[in-house]
């Protein structure tokens, strides 16, 4: 069964764990317990850090598995699969989680004892991640980032082009954002939204039989057997399937970048 990950809107990040059996990377099982953020290895940069403030964190949990858990379903739109996490760091107040890619953290979160009447319960209190184009093919998936790959095969930083779901509690799961030059004062958002009830905020219509016009440029970005094509100052995003190139999928552009609260 998957669970939400705690995720952070205003930074498009998220924050669970996945991860499978004791990796060869890094153990502080005899030492102290790392901050969430010295805990990653990272390729790139450190692409998110939180500290979950009182008022997110989830319910008092008997034990720090549960609290993981616990912890993750007040999340927003990013999945993962709970039987996949380990427990890096384990003392008697505190236990450090961990997602492996080859061997290294890509992304941690610590999970807490509380003390007088909570002195037994235990909740999520931080977490940090990697830039999710180092969370590749399943793994970025299941956290619900929307990894590019470049022509090479190469993940596309997720600064210039990433995929998002929509949130489940504002009724956009069927809702996919795609987000362009994301790093830029000038970021583009093309919404995938068959249903039509965003089309009040959008430039134009969704439709997935449509026309690639004559000024539209390949990206070169690929995702899921589909080219992402763009227009200089168009009001659509093209999804082009590499198979049948007459397949062409338009995603309208948001008139201004939509959240959900």
């Amino acid at each position: 069964m998957l669970v939400r990950v705690v995720g952070l809107a205003a930074l498009a990040a998220a924050g669970l764990v996945v991860a499978y059996g004791m990796s060869s990377g890094p153990s502080y099982s005899d030492g102290p317990v790392p901050s969430v953020r010295d805990a990653l290895s990272c390729d790139g940069r450190v692409y998110a850090t939180r500290q979950v403030v009182e008022a997110e964190r989830a319910m008092w949990q008997p034990s720090p598995e549960s609290a993981l858990q616990s912890g993750v379903r007040q999340g927003e739109q990013w999945w993962l699969d709970p039987e996949e996490v380990r427990a890096s760091v384990r003392t008697e107040s505190q236990v450090l989680f961990v997602h492996d890619v080859d061997g290294r953290a890509r992304f941690t979160a610590l999970v807490e004892r509380g003390s007088g009447e909570h002195v037994r319960d235990w909740r999520l209190s931080s977490w940090a991640m990697c830039e999710p184009s180092e969370l590749t093919g399943d793994a970025s998936d299941r956290l619900g980032y929307g990894v590019w790959l470049d022509a090479d095969g190469d993940p596309v930083p997720t600064t210039e082009v990433m995929t998002l779901r929509g949130a489940e509690h504002c009724g956009w799961e069927d809702v996919t954002f795609l987000e362009v030059d994301r790093s830029s004062t000038r970021m583009r958002q093309y919404v995938h939204d068959p249903s039509g009830e965003l089309d009040p905020e959008l430039r134009t219509t969704y439709a997935d039989r449509a026309w690639l016009p004559a000024d539209a440029a390949d990206t070169g970005w690929r995702r899921g057997g589909f080219a992402l094509w763009l227009q200089p100052r168009g009001d659509a995003a093209y999804l082009v399937n590499l198979a049948d190139p007459t397949d062409v999928v338009r995603w309208p552009r948001a008139k201004r970048t939509i959240g959900c609260a």
